[in-house]
């Protein structure tokens, strides 16, 4: 889960890392920064496998489920 001051630090940095070592990744960018949000997604989708890497758009319910799972 990203920070909406620094929304690509914060998610694009430890993502890169994760995927470096060869493990999938389920992204949520802060809902406060929708714009850096949505590239990402758009980023995600176009350039890596969407069965293994994933950005997940939403609020402070969206968080809450996923930290649920």
């Amino acid at each position: 889960m990203g920070a909406w001051n620094y929304p690509l630090f914060t998610t694009i940095g430890p993502a890169y890392e994760a995927i470096a070592a060869g493990n999938c990744v389920a992204m949520k960018p802060s809902e406060l920064s929708p714009k850096c949000s949505n590239v990402m997604k758009k980023i995600f989708e176009k350039y890596l496998d969407t069965d293994c890497f994933a950005v997940i758009e939403g609020g402070a319910k969206v968080a809450e489920a996923i930290t649920k799972e």
